[in-house]
C-alpha cells in the first residue's frame, strides 16, 4: 500500500509543462501500475483485512479471483456447508469440514480465496480461526494503555467507536465512550496551568461523543470559577458577561433558594468544586444558584459608592435580584442616610424636596424627621441676618418642609425688626394669632395687661392722639411713616410724620434730651402745615427719635 509511482518525479515534471498525446499515455500508464502494485500489496494473504476493508473492495473482486486472502470479521450463520459473514454479501463456502466456533464469540478469522464458480464469485475458505469478541478484545487492549497518554485512550476509542458502528454495537460503543472518557481525564491531568479554555475544549471533546454529561458540566463549572476567581483578583470587568454563561449552561440559575437550603449553600461556598463535583442533578442546581447569586452579589456591590451616596439604589437592585439577600438591603439605606445627614447643610430646597419625596416612601418617619430639621437647622445657621427675603424663605421653609410653626415665627419676627414697614410680613405674623406689641410681635399669652390708659384704647383702636409716643404711632396705625422731616430751633426739635396711607401728618416735639418726643399736633393732608418763620427744613438723620 506504501508503492509510491514509478518515476514519480519524472512524470511531475511532465504534467507541469505541455502535455502531449504520448505524455498522457505514459501518465496514464505510470497510474495503473501504481495502483495496481498498491492494490497487490494491500490484498497480500499475510495481510488481514478488516470485513469492512473487504467490503470496499467489492468493486475490485473480480480482478481479485484466486488471490489468497485473509479476513477478520463476525459471522452471522455457520453451516457444514457455507458461512455467512455480517454485512456481506458474498457467500463463503469451505474447503473442508471446519467444527463450530467455540464460545460467544462471533469474530472469526479465515483464510482463502476468490474464485469464480460458473458465474458466481465466492470465497472459498481454506482455514478458520475462532477469535475473541470485539468486547473482549477491546478490554484486553484497554489493560495495556498507559493511563496518563490520552492519544492511547483516544486510539482505542477510535477503533472501538468505528468497529461498533459499522456492526452496531451498542456494547462496543459503549466501552469506546468509556475509553474516550478516560483519555481526556488523562489530558485534563497533564494540563498545567489548567485553564478556562481548556476545561471548555475537555468539554467540548466529551459532548461530540455524548460521553458523560455529568463531568462536562463539571469541567464547565470549573471553567466558570476560573474566570470568577480572576475577576475577583484582578477586579476587572467580565461578571455581566459571566452572569449571562451561568445562565445559559448552568441549570437552577434562576430558581431561588429557601431557608432549608443554607446548609448547602455553606457547603459550597466552603469548597466550591468539590461539593459541586460530589453533587448529584438536583443538588448542582442548587450549587448552580449559590454561584449564580455570588457573582449577581459582586456585580451591585461593586457599584456601591464608598460614601453611601447610592445606598438606596443598591438597597433596591439587592430586594429585586438577590432575594437571598435581602437582610443587606438595610445597610445600605443606612449609609445613605448617614452621607444625606452630612450633607443636608449644602443641599438646595429642590434637592430636599426631592429626597424626602423619596424618603417617604421608605416608611421611615423618624430618620426623615432627623434629615429636616437638621437641614432647617443648617438653613437658619447659614442665612443671612440681613436679608428680609432670605429670613422669610426660611420661615416659609420651617412650615412647608417640617410645619414648624414656632421656627417659622421666629424668623418672620427677625424679618420684622429689619423692615417692620413690610405689610406682608405683619400680616403674616397676624395670621399666626400674634399681636403688636412696643414694637414687637409676640403671642397672645406674652402681651402684658392692658392698663386704663387712653393713649393704650387710642392705640388699639387705631387713633393718632396727642402725647402718643412714635412707638404707639407706628402700632396704632400698623406702618411704619411714608416719609420723616426734622425742624431744630432753639430750645427744642421737632419732627413730622407723613403716613400718605392714612391720610396723616403727625407732629412730634422734644424739648430737651433724654426725654422722649411726644405728639403735639395730628394734621389732615388737607391741611399743610407751613414752617415757621427762621425754622430749618431739613431730612431726619442719626439724630431723629
Amino acid at each position: 500500500m506504501n508503492a509510491q509511482p514509478p518515476e514519480s518525479v519524472h512524470v511531475t515534471r511532465r504534467l507541469s509543462g505541455r502535455r502531449t498525446p504520448v505524455d498522457l499515455v505514459r501518465v496514464l500508464y505510470a497510474l495503473i501500475l501504481w495502483w495496481g502494485l498498491s492494490l497487490t500489496s494491500l490484498v497480500r494473504a499475510e495481510t488481514t483485512l478488516s470485513l469492512e476493508e473487504f467490503n470496499s473492495l467489492k468493486p475490485k473482486w473480480p480482478t481479485l479471483d484466486g488471490t489468497t486472502l485473509q479476513i477478520e470479521g463476525r459471522y452471522s450463520i455457520f453451516s457444514p456447508s457455507q458461512l455467512r459473514m455480517e454485512k456481506c454479501t458474498l457467500d463463503f463456502v469451505f474447503a473442508r469440514d471446519f467444527p463450530n466456533p467455540a464460545g460467544n464469540s462471533k469474530t472469526i478469522l479465515i483464510k482463502g480465496r476468490l474464485e469464480k464458480r460458473e458465474t458466481k464469485l465466492v470465497f472459498v475458505i481454506s482455514d478458520l480461526q475462532p477469535q475473541p469478541s470485539d468486547v473482549d478484545r477491546f478490554r484486553s487492549l484497554k489493560g495495556k494503555v498507559s493511563s496518563n497518554k490520552p492519544e492511547e485512550w483516544y486510539k482505542l476509542a477510535d477503533w472501538g467507536s468505528n468497529r461498533a458502528k459499522y456492526y452496531r454495537d451498542d456494547a462496543l460503543r459503549g466501552e469506546a465512550i468509556a475509553a474516550f472518557r478516560q483519555g481526556v481525564l488523562a489530558e485534563q491531568r497533564s494540563l498545567n496551568p489548567v485553564t478556562a479554555v481548556d476545561l471548555r475544549r475537555l468539554s467540548q471533546k466529551l459532548s461530540t461523543w455524548n460521553a458523560d454529561p455529568a463531568l462536562q458540566l463539571e469541567f464547565k463549572h470549573e471553567a466558570f470559577r476560573l474566570e470568577y476567581n480572576a475577576i475577583l483578583k484582578d477586579n476587572r470587568g467580565g461578571d455581566g458577561e459571566l452572569l449571562t454563561e451561568l445562565k445559559k449552561q448552568l441549570l437552577g440559575t434562576d430558581v431561588q433558594l429557601t431557608p432549608e437550603d443554607e446548609p448547602l449553600r455553606g457547603k459550597y461556598l466552603a469548597s466550591p468544586l468539590v461539593a459541586f463535583k460530589d453533587g448529584d442533578e438536583e443538588t448542582r442546581k442548587k450549587f448552580a444558584r449559590v454561584f449564580y447569586v455570588e457573582v449577581l452579589k459582586y456585580r451591585i456591590l461593586k457599584d456601591a459608592s464608598p460614601d453611601g451616596k447610592n445606598g438606596f439604589d443598591i438597597a433596591d437592585r439587592i430586594e429585586s435580584q438577590l432575594p437571598e439577600y435581602r437582610s443587606l438591603a438595610p445597610t445600605y439605606r443606612e449609609k445613605q442616610f448617614a452621607y444625606h445627614l452630612d450633607r443636608v447643610g449644602a443641599m438646595t430646597r429642590k434637592e430636599m424636596s426631592e429626597l424626602v419625596s423619596r424618603l417617604e416612601k421608605l416608611n421611615v418617619p423618624d430618620y426623615l424627621l432627623q434629615l429636616k430639621q437638621r437641614w432647617l437647622a443648617e438653613r437658619e445657621k447659614q442665612v443671612d441676618p440681613t436679608s428680609v427675603a432670605a429670613l422669610v424663605d426660611v420661615g416659609d421653609d420651617c412650615m412647608l418642609i417640617l410645619n414648624d410653626r414656632e421656627s417659622a415665627i421666629r424668623m418672620y419676627q427677625k424679618a420684622y425688626l429689619i423692615s417692620p414697614g413690610t405689610q406682608a410680613i405683619s400680616d403674616w405674623l397676624m395670621e399666626q394669632g400674634l399681636q403688636r406689641h412696643g414694637g414687637q410681635w409676640l403671642a397672645k399669652g406674652e402681651v402684658p395687661p392692658e392698663v386704663d390708659d387712653p393713649l393704650a384704647a387710642a392705640v388699639r383702636a387705631g387713633i393718632v392722639q396727642q402725647g402718643m409716643t412714635a412707638e404707639q404711632v407706628k402700632s396704632a396705625l400698623g406702618v411704619e411713616p411714608t416719609r420723616r422731616t426734622r425742624i431744630a430751633t432753639s430750645g427744642h426739635v421737632q419732627e413730622w410724620w407723613l403716613f400718605e396711607d392714612h391720610g396723616l401728618s403727625v407732629q412730634f416735639t422734644r424739648r430737651r434730651r433724654p426725654e422722649a418726643a411726644l405728639v403735639t399736633k395730628v394734621m389732615s393732608l388737607r391741611t399743610k402745615p407751613r414752617p415757621m418763620k427762621n425754622e430749618t427744613e431739613k431730612p431726619l438723620g442719626s439724630g431723629g427719635f
